[in-house]
């Protein structure tokens, strides 16, 4: 280390004149500097030693602020895995637990009347209904009200996803396949439904309780032609005993399953299982449906439909809701097995909306 300079030279010159006087002078200030210099070097050492801690801790702290910046960054931009999501407030691990049950079968539903369009897809929406079958009147284009009604029903259906279905029922379109084709084609040419649904009971024609072979041939031809006119699904409503019929050396329910794309089984009961339960009287339909490879719902009554012991069990009429929803999850759960189990259909909204809620 350098000695640091004498503050005054000329005192040293000065000494030379004079023996003792001139020696203390000489000698003052090299002692003075001996005593000075250690002090001087150890203050500069503390001196530095503070101004390196000082960098040295200011380092420190830019390093861990920097390394907690890009901590924070990482986890704020982590990707994030479809369907999850993060909690930044905590980041111990947490367990869960599954309640997840079967999920209820799919529903479906008749429209008979003109409801308001917005409750009667809330109700829907709300029991877990997925298809409407909604009645359509003959030549509906040229009635302005009734083309509203659908239009505004249609554009709820779709945001609510559940599909439409033009719904016809008149029993004499068994031997007038013309009119059926006349108002399906009308129906279709609306754009407003996914498909059509035929409620024509053979059964309850005049002929039924004659030459019922041949009526039942004139059913099936009129089945045939209506779904082949059109690309558009066809469904068509049967009993669950159609099986005890056989047409030309074929059980009447496998012939309407090789003639449409699906099947709605009228099983109306208000007993799951039994003999004469909604499961027992829908086994021959759905297995049937099995073997075509086609859909099949089953079906559950809700109107009141008399007051003798066989109208009764036919219908939950007088039941609550939860009554009627507990049953078609135990259907359901029965029948779920069978690959053609398409869900069940409740006859019909308003009947349905009906039933006590408690």
């Amino acid at each position: 280390m350098r000695r640091p300079a004498d503050p005054a030279g000329t005192p040293a010159v000065r000494a030379r004149r004079g023996p003792l006087p001139g020696l203390l002078p000489r000698l003052l200030p090299r002692l003075l500097a001996g005593l000075l210099a250690p002090l001087l070097v150890l203050g500069l050492l503390a001196l530095g030693t503070g101004a390196a801690s000082a960098a040295g801790g200011a380092s420190a702290q830019a390093a861990t602020g920097k390394v907690r910046a890009v901590k924070t960054t990482a986890r704020a931009t982590k990707p994030r895995k479809p369907g999850t999501t993060t909690t930044p407030t905590s980041t111990a691990p947490t367990t869960t637990t599954s309640t997840t049950s079967s999920p209820a079968g799919p529903r479906a539903t008749w429209v008979w009347g003109r409801p308001s369009t917005s409750a009667l897809v809330s109700f829907a929406t709300g029991q877990g209904v997925r298809d409407l079958f909604v009645s359509v009147p003959w030549r509906v284009t040229g009635q302005p009200t009734e083309m509203t009604w659908l239009r505004d029903l249609r554009a709820r259906a779709t945001a609510a996803g559940i599909r439409l279905h033009a719904l016809g029922s008149e029993t004499s379109w068994v031997d007038d396949h013309a009119s059926a084709l006349t108002w399906q084609r009308e129906a279709l040419s609306t754009g407003l439904f996914d498909g059509v649904h035929l409620d024509v009971e053979p059964w309850l024609h005049a002929d039924w309780s004659g030459d019922r072979t041949a009526l039942l041939r004139r059913y099936l031809g009129l089945l045939a032609t209506l779904a082949g006119d059109t690309t558009a699904r066809v469904e068509a409503d049967i009993s669950f005993w159609l099986d005890q019929h056989v047409v030309d050396g074929q059980r009447v329910d496998e012939a309407v399953l090789a003639r449409v794309d699906a099947v709605t089984v009228m099983t109306y009961r208000d007993t799951v299982s039994g003999e004469d339960s909604i499961t027992a009287l829908g086994e021959a339909a759905l297995a049937a449906a099995d073997r075509a490879g086609k859909p099949a719902r089953l079906a559950v009554e809700t109107h009141h439909l008399g007051t003798d012991p066989i109208a009764e069990k036919q219908t939950f009429a007088g039941a609550t809701r939860a009554v009627l929803t507990s049953a078609m999850a135990a259907v359901d759960a029965a029948v779920r097995h069978h690959p053609s189990y398409a869900g069940i259909a409740v006859h019909d909204v308003a009947g349905w909306q009906a039933l006590r809620t408690s």
